[in-house]
């Protein structure tokens, strides 16, 4: 913020408002506007996209993840990552090339493991996956035009 002259609540304002697609892109905040520029060859518009993608195969990861958790039933930590080891297993052997979903994993695994003496439900719930507390930065679906 010293860098800047800022004071948090305007980076806070500049980072919601002119970071994202629009950061990225420098096209708009809009996906359907960046998508017809990257299909026009604009290269910040394909990082964009990229980028873009990148975090939705992170959270589709993630949230496998902790669906499975939800469903485990274990009496003790050890038992409850035991189970939860398994459950990436079986995730991961579903797409054994895909860098970014075990990307997830392994940034799930390690949110279990630090929450590993608390209730195995609290590791299900734990505030390092992405998403939680309204912090997910995928917003509403984008409506047709």
């Amino acid at each position: 913020m010293e860098a800047t002259g800022q004071t948090l609540d305007e980076v806070l304002h500049t980072l919601a408002n002119q970071g994202g697609l629009l950061g990225i892109s420098g096209i708009s905040s809009d996906l359907r506007d960046v998508e017809r520029e990257y299909a026009n060859g604009n290269d910040r518009a394909r990082l964009a996209v990229e980028v873009y993608c990148y975090q939705i195969r992170k959270y589709i990861g993630a949230y496998a993840v902790a669906l499975g958790a939800l469903k485990i039933e274990a009496a003790d930590s050890a038992a409850f990552l035991e189970k939860l080891n398994a459950v990436i297993a079986d995730i991961a052997a579903t797409r054994p090339t895909a860098r970014n979903l075990f990307f997830a994993l392994e940034r799930m695994k390690q949110a279990a493991a630090a929450g590993a003496g608390s209730a195995p439900s609290a590791c299900a719930a734990s505030s390092a996956m992405p998403g939680i507390n309204g912090r997910s930065s995928i917003r509403q679906p984008l409506a047709p035009r």
